[in-house]
């Protein structure tokens, strides 16, 4: 259990680090061209195309053949058209220019610069518009046709060439125009005359750009301007800022009225740039995008400059926004580059800008045969957007100059082979980049319903791009880099989007043949409403998540139309002015249908101004106000959702913010400290004033950094940053978001550094080495630094230890090295968390430095192969081996079960079922060995590769279908398993109908589905993991009615989710036989609590602190932000919705303050409690010591506080010291360790528990002697061989002494382990084997027990007896895949005491395969029982003995069809459901055949499966409520077996334990035992293991509280060290408290 326990901890806080990771990505923006410069091409008239290219195809499409290769294939390609208006009418004597790709990479539209690249090619259209361009080398091309010099229209997506594949019928239209006038005015409304006029949109497929120039009235004219599109306009003139004009629209068959801009006088920046030596740079270039804030998507590249003599430069035409500079030396310089905000009428300060030293990177660039490539072009973006490339000379070298610190993500870009990517490494080795050959896509799209083709038609590749089709539908697409799951689409105007089938593009492939036939598909339509007033909004923005699908706005009745929808599932999202977005989840409309009254309830948004000043009351001007809100503001707060600059009189506005949600605000200065406010609570509108600021000087951080010498580290930067909050999970998140995003500071020559202006508070500061080629210390950190206003906290000190490494080589299961496979190495200390990357390079090498010395756990990851992870590596090691299988093939087919014919488009996934837990944890703990695909071929076919050795369950999902599986299939690496048919029913559907569960009327619009996730032993919701394919999903409609289709039979957890609402769950038994019976799910409201926290010292109100509800299970408790919670605002107050009804436990914290429970809140439905004031107080504190045994003080001891109120910690500092501030009040479990590594790798120490009761207001002293212990090792074999990777679980067996001196440790290679530090006693040992053959996961594979009284060597021998047999179905003889085997001893655990004292529970060990088959291996001799139980069957189990290395087969399962118990569980008193239960269930013969949370309706009903007649006894434990013991039950055939549990609050029992002295005794073991002599146990879920110590000892008091006991008369038994037992009676009544006094006898 202790085992399982650390597995899923461990998965959780991988999952958080690698979320709170940067993943850098660059977007393809219209950004500056590229500064490299060609010649010019010669224009040359066009040559007539022959008559062919124009021949439209017949109504009958043709599938596109494979060309015939001819005997000489051509180099080159042929390209020809026409340019034709939007009548069809030719358009002459126009320019129809090519731009390589490879030499502007993108579209730029306004640059002053103009084309900075000289078009490839260009041709004269003739009298016909007919235009060719012949000897066209292989290249992508982007295509530009200029009817004008002021009027060119380019296509959105370029088109690709290859040797011999000419593309000739290619027509480019005009969209149709219509004329648009208008005048240019400055500020007081006088024409400008000359001005530049540029109009430009896009067109479908096309990009419209037209510049004029104003005439001497400042009056212009487009005459044709494209109809129904968004048109931007915009203007400048020197002397002028660049003024636009965004949403013009000219509707159909009309013409635009007069449009007036006016041109504010221009702002401009000036500075001067500086050599690395401080002399002014002359000759360095500066390149400006600048991007108006009325117009964020339509930057302006403004033509770049060159620094004078004195190195000053200047932009001029610039307006308020941002100015994004790159400035490049004329030497190695690094590029630097700045972002400039520009406000409103107020031209920026002179800029000074030093360059700095930059570095090179050179390499070689090559193909697959390693030939030099030459004309390749490398590129990569800076922060500002700005292109900085380099080509490849003749011999295919280059060179990048100028690059910064750290890894850079560049791109290679050939003309003909794809392009690919790579993060080029810090240390400034030699690069060698490889281009491989691309693949090639041929087709045609066409009209489903006459055939006709469709010109300019989008031919997509998801992750690659898209082309255009030809006039006869044609598309070419080539130079596609290699991907397995290429997905295909097609879309055209007024048309659905249709996609294609999934392709592997392999490096040389070709795929002809690609046809789609366009249809127009289905109608969404609704309404949207103010949600205040239900009056309809007009001109509200519905769109949808797919690109291609444009969005609509509401009419003067407030309704939509969305058309043209293809058959998948959409998100449909409306927005509107002064508004909120909101989001509905549909299914997909079918074709030709309307899924109609998808209504939106839009909530008005609020707004928020101030102003911002100095304490002095100045006004702060530039300062940048940013505000925070969502799901995981609470977590780490981002403060760009909302973002707003202080004006002059340090005024400002943030809009668009929205309401009923808390506000966290920021305000940000470079002079001043951060200042912080909120929560703010806002209403829907309104309009919030006077939300000021008061921004101070702050204080300052000051220190040295230095190595462990004492010697000065000037190549070191620090940072600090605020923790987010005292949660044992809070240094992971502080620890990445600090290396992440807080500012750093370079330590000077002497090692000094300051950190300045921070607001007061307590920070995390963290040192590291600066992002050099091969870091050479560990980063450090200090906590609790103190911040006080105007001061500064000297003395910050960091001695950085020497950093270790990991290197080594990864190769195939051949020896081939591997490149780019990801390596990561972690280390998960509590404090101190590690995490490294490298990607291997050509070879194979890799190497990860600036690693502290220890344990780690390594894992590589590289597609196809299946991922590797190895534990206990320890640091430093050079010599490192990996290596990573080919993995397996799984092939197969999906066929209609009916019809036996192929299914066409489904979504599958080879869920890895080698390794994981039982059922009812509901999660695979590899998962990262899963596979998913979708498939969309016409053969029904699907191939799964790169899976690791194993065994699989197959899991498909496909519209109009229930889920198929195949389960247990074997996979072996290399090998390919052959001939898999997943047949696929059209399924069961249920319908159903969703109500108030206060007044049961219907509600609307709530999603209904089947949860995926599963109920599960430790109680939580796991869904939020769960990634498999999901089943039916519906909306209710207006009476709340829903229809689920294509279900399985079996237990289904039916849930109703809606805004508003608490999620609503049903638990049903989907019969297969007889129709289901409709279903009725209850959705509440609950109710609304309110309060205010206060400081209790001071009485005044707290903002900012946390209210959530205790209870919540695991994943809230672990991971705070998945927990609900709210926020107090600034007057303390706070208000929590839809809080369910019932006893509710409030937990209350702040960062500043202990936290409190309010327990027993009486919640009703619809109803308003306000529990007033909530007083916090200031805590106390628990500080001590910890020593060794001679005295000396341990350096980073791990301490952890343990209590109700969460999880606590610390670590000692240097001098063995530590500290665990503002705690709340009462008696925690402190327990002191020598390591705190998650996986506890090898350096696993002696671990010391103590009780200590804190005080308000006072510090409690708590000191630790550690004693280095004993070593425990050995050696694991099997047959004499090393058992390896085998993991040692070890537990002190001391009932007095729980949950101490246990651990995990990994053994190595040679099946060594060794556990240090340990103290003496009795060990209980389990060995997990490692690595599962198929189908098994983590069962003991030996138990034993150890005494240790010294340094112990304890080698242990692995049995080799082995079980296996069949699980056939008794009714057919067929086999059952997916039947859960297991091995039960009467060792087993069965207690709570029993699971945390030894660490021994019972697991499923095999799973059936797909031919019943299972094998249960290295059995340990003795008396055991083998369990099967499969969810649609009876259990069934063997009893035997087995000796060792005895095989015993053909033990066989014949299982029937099995029954089911219904329940309800509900409170004796009110009849209120329960919410949260935990029930076992053993059957006549004792056998334990349920162990688990159910799964809970929302009216207390559950319903558990897989039973045989005969009679049970069950045991319930709820929540909040006291247990119900043996109750029993009757399973019978034929009948419809129910249990109704009614449930009592039970009594309070208080046990107060004194010695003889009539002294308190602490850690004294209280068990309660029942009148027939047995012990009241709690079942071993997560929550009673964590608190087992307040549930079964005395705190520091003698006292011990239990809760919940039923009414009845009881023995309270009484055991302490060095104190004989003591036994006394006990009454316990319904609702009261019960007082024993216990005095025990040394």
């Amino acid at each position: 259990m202790k085992k399982t326990i650390e597995i899923f901890l461990t998965l959780i806080i991988l999952a958080i680090l690698l979320w709170g990771g940067a993943v850098w990505y660059f977007k393809y923006q219209t950004l500056p061209q590229s500064e490299i410069k060609k010649p010019a091409a010669v224009k040359t008239p066009a040559p007539k195309p022959a008559p062919s290219d124009e021949t439209q195809s017949s109504t009958q499409p043709t599938p596109t053949p494979a060309p015939t290769p001819a005997p000489a294939a051509s180099p080159f390609s042929h390209f020809s058209g026409r340019f034709i208006d939007e009548t069809g009418n030719p358009i002459s004597d126009a320019e129809i220019r090519l731009y390589a790709k490879t030499d502007i990479l993108f579209i730029s539209i306004i640059k002053e610069n103009e084309l900075e690249t000289s078009p490839t090619a260009t041709v004269i259209t003739d009298a016909e518009g007919r235009f060719a361009f012949d000897c066209l080398e292989p290249n992508t091309y982007f295509v530009e046709a200029r009817r004008n010099q002021s009027h060119s229209l380019w296509l959105l997506h370029p088109l690709s060439f290859a040797a011999g594949k000419d593309f000739t019928g290619f027509d480019i239209p005009m969209p149709a125009g219509a004329p648009l006038k208008g005048a240019v005015l400055d500020a007081q409304s006088k024409p400008i005359a000359e001005a530049d006029v540029f109009l430009f949109g896009d067109v479908y497929a096309r990009k419209f750009f037209s510049r004029i120039k104003t005439d001497a009235h400042g009056e212009f004219q487009f005459p044709d301007a494209p109809r129904n599109t968004n048109l931007v306009l915009a203007s400048k003139k020197a002397g002028y800022a660049y003024t636009f004009r965004t949403g013009l629209r000219i509707p159909a068959a009309e013409t635009s009225g007069t449009i007036k801009l006016h041109l504010d006088e221009e702002l401009s920046i000036k500075g001067a740039v500086f050599a690395p030596d401080g002399k002014p740079a002359e000759g360095a270039e500066i390149f400006c995008k600048f991007v108006p804030d009325n117009a964020e998507k339509f930057p302006v590249t403004l033509k770049s400059v060159k620094t004078l003599s004195d190195g000053l430069f200047e932009f001029h035409n610039l307006g308020a926004g941002r100015a994004y500079l790159s400035i490049i030396g004329t030497g190695e310089e690094k590029i630097l580059s700045r972002i400039i905000l520009i406000e409103k009428g107020k031209s920026p300060e002179t800029l000074s800008l030093k360059l700095e030293q930059g570095r090179t990177v050179s390499g070689v660039v090559v193909d697959e045969e390693g030939t030099s490539q030459t004309k390749t072009r490398l590129y990569y973006f800076d922060i500002t957007g700005h292109v900085v490339s380099a080509w490849t000379d003749a011999q295919g070298e280059f060179t990048l100059k100028g690059l910064g610190e750290g890894g850079i993500y560049i791109k290679a870009l050939s003309a003909d082979k794809p392009e690919i990517g790579k993060m080029l490494s810090a240390d400034g080795r030699r690069e060698r980049i490889v281009l491989k050959k691309g693949a090639s896509i041929m087709g045609k799209i066409f009209r489903a319903d006459n055939k006709q083709p469709i010109p300019l038609a989008i031919f997509s590749v998801r992750n690659h791009g898209e082309c255009l089709t030809n006039s006869r539908g044609e598309f070419q697409y080539h130079y596609l880099s290699e991907d397995k799951t290429a997905y295909t689409s097609a879309n055209a105007e007024n048309l659905a989007s249709k996609y294609g089938p999934i392709l592997q593009l392999k490096p040389g492939s070709a795929h002809y043949g690609l046809d789609f036939a366009l249809s127009n598909g289905g109608t969404v339509s609704g309404y949207v409403f103010d949600e205040g007033t239900n009056k309809p909004i007009i001109g509200a923005k519905v769109f949808c998540t797919i690109p291609d699908i444009e969005p609509v706005y509401t009419d003067e009745n407030g309704h939509y139309k969305l058309t043209n929808m293809p058959e998948v599932d959409l998100m449909l999202s409306a927005s509107a002015e002064g508004y909120s977005t909101a989001k509905e989840q549909l299914a997909h409309p079918k074709e030709g249908e309307e899924l109609t009254k998808i209504n939106f309830y839009l909530k008005k948004a609020a707004q928020i101004s101030g102003v911002i000043k100095t304490k002095a009351g100045e006004p702060v001007c530039d300062a940048e106000v940013g505000a925070a809100w969502g799901r995981f503001s609470s977590l780490i707060k981002d403060f760009n959702n909302e973002t707003a600059k202080s004006g002059s009189d340090g005024q400002y506005t943030l809009s668009d913010i929205p309401a009923e949600e808390p506000i966290s605000l920021r305000a940000k200065h470079d002079d001043h400290a951060p200042t912080f406010l909120g929560p703010l609570y806002l209403k829907p509108g309104e309009k919030r004033q006077n939300v000021d600021f008061i921004m101070t000087e702050g204080g300052s951080i000051a220190g040295a950094v230095m190595d462990e010498n004492g010697k000065p580290l000037p190549e070191t930067e620090v940072a600090a940053n605020r923790p987010t909050n005292k949660h044992i999970m809070s240094s992971f998140v502080d620890i990445a978001s600090t290396m992440e995003t807080a500012k750093f500071v370079s330590a000077d020559e002497e090692g000094k550094y300051e950190i300045k202006h921070l607001a007061p508070g307590d920070y995390l500061v963290l040192a590291r080495a600066k992002k050099t080629a091969k870091p050479q210390f560990v980063y450090d950190l200090k906590k609790n630094i103190v911040v006080v206003e105007e001061e500064t906290t000297a003395g910050v000190n960091f001695k950085l230890k020497r950093a270790a490494a990991l290197a080594g080589f990864i190769r195939d299961d051949t020896g081939k090295g591997i490149e780019g496979a990801r390596i990561a190495a972690f280390q998960m200390n509590f404090e101190k968390p590690m995490m490294q990357f490298d990607s291997s390079k050509n070879d194979g090498a890799f190497r990860i430095d600036g690693l502290p010395a220890g344990g780690y756990m390594l894992t590589a990851e590289k597609r196809p192969h299946p991922q590797i992870m190895k534990t206990n590596v320890i640091a430093p090691n050079e010599n490192l081996e990996l290596i990573m299988e080919s993995g397996g093939t799984i092939r197969g087919i999906v066929l209609d079960k009916k019809t036996k014919k192929p299914i066409a488009d489904y979504k599958i996934i080879a869920e890895y079922a080698s390794a994981g837990l039982m059922p009812g944890m509901g999660m695979n703990i590899e998962r990262q060995n899963n596979r998913s695909q979708d498939v969309r071929n016409d053969t029904g076919t699907f191939e799964i590769t790169g899976l690791k050795s194993g065994k699989y369950n197959l899991k498909v999902r496909a519209a109009s279908y229930a889920s198929g599986q195949k389960s247990g299939i074997k996979v072996e690496s290399n090998k390919t398993v052959e001939g898999i048919v997943i047949d696929m029913d059209v399924g069961i559907a249920i319908k159903g109908r969703v109500v108030r569960a206060l007044d049961k009327s219907p509600v609307s619009g709530a999603s209904v589905r089947v949860a995926g996730g599963e109920p599960n032993m430790f109680g939580m919701d796991m869904d939020i993991f769960d990634f498999r394919p999901k089943d039916s999903a519906s909306l209710s409609d207006e009476q709340g009615q829903f229809t689920l289709e294509n279900l399985t039979g079996g237990l289904k957890n039916i849930e109703a989710k809606k805004e508003g609402f608490l999620k609503g769950k049903k638990s049903i038994f989907v019969r297969e036989d007889v129709p289901n019976e409709p279903v009725e799910i209850e959705m509440a409201q609950g109710g609304t609590v309110s309060g205010r926290v206060i400081l209790k010292s001071s009485g005044e109100p707290l903002s900012d602190a946390e209210i959530t509800f205790a209870g919540q299970g695991l994943i809230p408790d672990m991971v705070p932000f998945l927990a609900a919670n709210v926020k107090s605002d600034n007057e303390g107050r706070f208000s929590f919705k839809n809080v369910p009804a019932g006893k509710q436990t409030l937990k209350v914290s702040h960062k500043s303050a202990s936290p409190a429970m309010v327990e027993n809140i009486e919640v009703n439905e619809g109803g308003e409690l306000d529990v007033g004031d909530i007083a916090l107080t200031a805590g106390g504190s628990i500080a001590g010591v910890v020593l060794d045994l001679g005295g000396k003080p341990i350096s980073g001891a791990f301490i952890v506080a343990n209590a109700s109120t969460g999880i606590f910690h610390n670590a000692t500092n240097e001098q063995g010291e530590y500290s665990i501030n503002e705690l709340a009040p009462q008696t925690y479990t402190v327990s002191a360790m020598l390591s705190h590594d998650m996986f506890f790798w090898g350096q696993t120490g002696n671990v010391q528990q103590q009780q200590a009761l804190v005080e308000e207001g006072k510090v409690t002293e708590l000191n630790f002697t550690i004693s280095p212990g004993y070593n425990l090792s050995g050696r694991i074999t099997q047959n004499n061989k090393p058992y390896t990777d085998a993991t040692l679980n070890y537990s002190l067996n001391d009932p007095l002494q729980p949950m101490q001196n246990t651990g995990n440790i990994r053994a190595n290679s040679d099946g060594r382990y060794i556990v240090k530090e340990i103290q003496p006693g009795l060990y209980n040992i389990n060995v997990m084997r490692g690595q599962q053959r198929p189908g098994q996961i983590p069962i003991p594979v030996f138990t034993g027990s150890v005494e240790v009284r010294n340094d112990t060597v304890y080698d242990i021998e692995i049995p080799t007896a082995s079980i296996e047999g069949r699980v056939i179905d008794f009714q057919t003889g067929e086999p059952i895949a997916g039947a859960s085997l297991s091995i039960i001893r009467s060792t087993d655990a069965q207690t709570l005491e029993e699971v945390v004292r030894t660490g021994r529970f019972g697991l499923f060990g095999d799973s059936s395969d797909s031919d019943g088959r299972y094998l249960l291996e290295d059995v340990q001799d003795g008396d055991l029982t083998v369990f099967c139980q499969h969810e649609k069957y009876t259990y069934e189990r063997h009893s035997m003995s087995i000796t060792a290395g005895e095989k015993i087969t053909n033990v066989d399962f014949l299982l029937k069809p099995g029954l089911a118990l219904s329940g309800k569980g509900v409170m004796k008193m009110g009849g209120a459901p329960i919410a949260r239960l935990f029930i076992n269930m053993r059957d006549a013969g004792g056998a334990m055949i349920y162990n688990s949370f159910v799964p809970m309706a929302s009216d207390g009903q559950f319903t558990i499966t897989g039973l045989k007649e005969g009679d049970y006894t069950l045991n319930a434990y709820p929540q909040n409520a006291a247990p119900l013991y043996n109750t029993r039950c009757a399973i019978k055939a034929g009948t419809s077996n129910n249990v109704l549990l009614e449930f009592s609050q039970g009594g309070t029992l208080i046990a107060n334990v004194v010695g003889d002295d009539d002294k308190p005794v602490a850690k004294a073991k209280v068990d309660i035992i029942d009148s027939t002599g047995k012990t009241l146990e709690l079942p071993a879920t997560f929550d009673n293991m964590m608190a087992y110590n307040s549930l079964a000892f005395t705190d520091e008091k003698g006292r011990l509280e239990r809760k919940n006991i039923p009414a009845g008369s009881y023995a309270v038994r009484v055991q302490a060290f060095n104190y004989k037992d003591e036994t006394v009676d006990a009454r316990i009544e319904e609702g009261e408290q019960t007082l024993s006094a216990i005095k025990l006898s040394r």
